[in-house]
């Protein structure tokens, strides 16, 4: 609809043309490549550009198009975008965990890590759609846990993830018909979980190294 829009604009000889390249919807196209199968391998981003043809009589007639791959420039945009939110979590997560003792953070990562594999244990062990409710219940009652955990340690992004968490369960115990694909959600959400875990621990072993040259200055 936006394009068919576009294109009106183009033809109306009212309108500034410079005036509606910020307009233009196909700057940026994604197309996806697949197999066979129909399974995706890669994707492909195209720049579609337009240009006022005009008869003698200065009436336009067409529109020239040009398309461009644009597919390095935005790969690299896209790189750099998730290494400054890489940065910037990381920056959160140590401000996370600077106030905290390190015993209590390190009990806490203990117990994390212990009871993310025990959620992991369970969603893959119950096969039953009779008890997947409950399943999830189990599963609630250990992200809860967790989640106190956190808030008593003041851990802000851990204590969001587990809330977050939470309240996808929640919304799969609301489904009039839960299904094993139901848990796909849960499944992304923990490996995220350990993610932040393990760059947690990446963040104390190089802050123990600071320290450690620091002190042996």
């Amino acid at each position: 609809k936006s394009t068919g829009e576009y294109i009106g604009l183009m033809f109306d000889e009212k309108v500034d043309e410079d005036t509606l390249d910020d307009l233009n919807p196909l700057q940026e196209v994604e197309f996806s490549i697949n197999d066979k199968g129909g399974n995706w391998i890669d994707s492909k981003y195209m720049m579609f550009k337009f240009k006022r043809s005009y008869n003698k009589s200065r009436k336009i007639t067409a529109l020239i198009t040009s398309v461009n791959d644009v597919t390095q420039q935005k790969k690299l945009a896209m790189q750099l975008e998730k290494s400054e939110a890489e940065q910037k979590n990381q920056v959160e997560w140590m401000f996370s965990i600077l106030h905290v003792e390190p015993a209590l953070l390190r009990e806490f990562m203990e117990i994390s890590k212990k009871e993310l594999n025990e959620i992991t244990s369970l969603l893959k062990k119950t096969k039953n759609a009779e008890k997947y409710a409950a399943t999830l219940t189990k599963i609630m009652r250990i992200m809860g846990n967790l989640k106190n955990s956190a808030s008593l340690l003041e851990i802000k992004l851990f204590e969001r993830k587990a809330q977050k968490f939470e309240d996808a369960i929640n919304k799969i115990l609301k489904l009039k018909e839960i299904q094993g694909s139901s848990f796909i959600s849960l499944v992304i959400q923990l490996e995220d979980m350990r993610s932040i875990i393990n760059e947690i621990e990446n963040l104390i072993g190089r802050l123990a190294n600071i320290h450690s040259t620091f002190k042996t200055k």
